[in-house]
């Protein structure tokens, strides 16, 4: 974590996304004190899966509870959390509501709820994690090689400034917006009836809607594309920027060079004479450890092992020491 302070600076808009390891959440408090740090909502559904079941139906309504943006509709979803099982929603207090709950949290999230883009990555990886150092740096050279260039290609290919992914999320927003009524209130000031009757102001000037979607998220809610489209405007000019081709096209610009023959590099005389010993350990997990909470598969008991020598439960035939016959 202080390597990574070298790059990435301390501030107030920096967020970090991870699971409720609690070395994680220490270790950020440290060495960025500024930054907000939240909870991984597709985890906390799993532990909630793993305590209670999915036909209980609280991991679903878990996930709709933590990706609300309005304080009235999180607390109703939170009421049906508790009626249905309180022991569920003790335990989403002890993790901390501010964590996982969009609308409690005090930094920006946008639209990443989940830490996954890390979890893909350690999966793309999975390969070689049981390689020798230098194989595994390799690979992870190559991977990421392949994934520069095919997103460069991709940035080419793409007309205007705005990615396919946030063009796909416009169309699925001005699909929901057909149908509202649009109210002009000032110039650029707009009431907004829903479908189900309720009433929202948005603000094209300021970018916002009183249901919180457009500036949580910087894309257009489907009340803001129903203004927009009723006032004639170009909806890609109410995408922020953090969302443009401009912003991350230059992420994968650099080169990522290969490693060059060792007897082409001149290394200094004091690393040279280091004798390094390997760690006495052995060969590392393929899988990662649950941190405490936790909870992986379903609530079923584990059934014990059942002997195929003598038919005991508790062991196998291998460790098996009753008599036969």
């Amino acid at each position: 974590m202080t390597k990574l302070s070298e790059i990435i600076k301390d501030g107030a808009d920096l967020t970090f996304v991870s699971d409720q390891n609690q070395s994680i959440f220490k270790s950020v408090s440290l060495v960025y004190p500024e930054a907000h740090h939240g909870a991984c909502l597709v985890h906390i559904r799993k532990n909630v899966k793993g305590k209670y079941g999915k036909k209980s139906g609280l991991p679903a309504i878990v996930w709709q509870a933590g990706n609300m943006f309005r304080l009235k509709d999180f607390n109703n979803v939170c009421e049906r959390i508790k009626k249905k099982n309180k022991g569920c929603w003790q335990y989403l207090e002890e993790i901390v509501v501010a964590n996982w709950s969009r609308v409690h949290f005090t930094g920006e999230r946008y639209n990443l709820m989940s830490s996954y883009i890390a979890e893909s990555l350690n999966n793309a990886l999975l390969p070689a994690r049981g390689s020798p150092v230098v194989a595994l740096l390799e690979f992870i050279r190559e991977k990421l090689a392949r994934w520069f260039e095919s997103r460069r290609k991709k940035i080419s290919r793409s007309v205007g400034d705005i990615p396919i992914a946030v063009e796909r999320e416009l169309l699925k927003r001005f699909k929901g917006g057909l149908g509202i009524s649009v109210l002009a209130v000032r110039r650029w000031d707009f009431e907004v009836g829903a479908k189900d009757g309720e009433l929202f102001l948005v603000s094209l000037e300021q970018q916002t809607c009183t249901c919180l979607e457009f500036q949580k998220i910087r894309i257009p809610c489907a009340h803001a594309m129903a203004t927009a489209h009723d006032r004639d405007l170009e909806f890609r000019a109410l995408v922020g920027e953090m969302h443009k081709l401009r912003m991350w096209s230059p992420t994968v610009q650099e080169s990522i060079l290969p490693v060059r023959d060792p007897s082409e590099v001149d290394v200094p005389e004091n690393i040279r004479v280091l004798f390094l010993m390997s760690p006495k350990t052995g060969r590392p997990p393929k899988l990662r450890i649950h941190s405490v909470g936790e909870y992986e598969g379903n609530n079923k008991s584990k059934q014990p092992n059942k002997c195929g020598r003598c038919g005991g439960l508790g062991h196998n035939r291998v460790t098996c020491t009753n008599p036969l016959g």
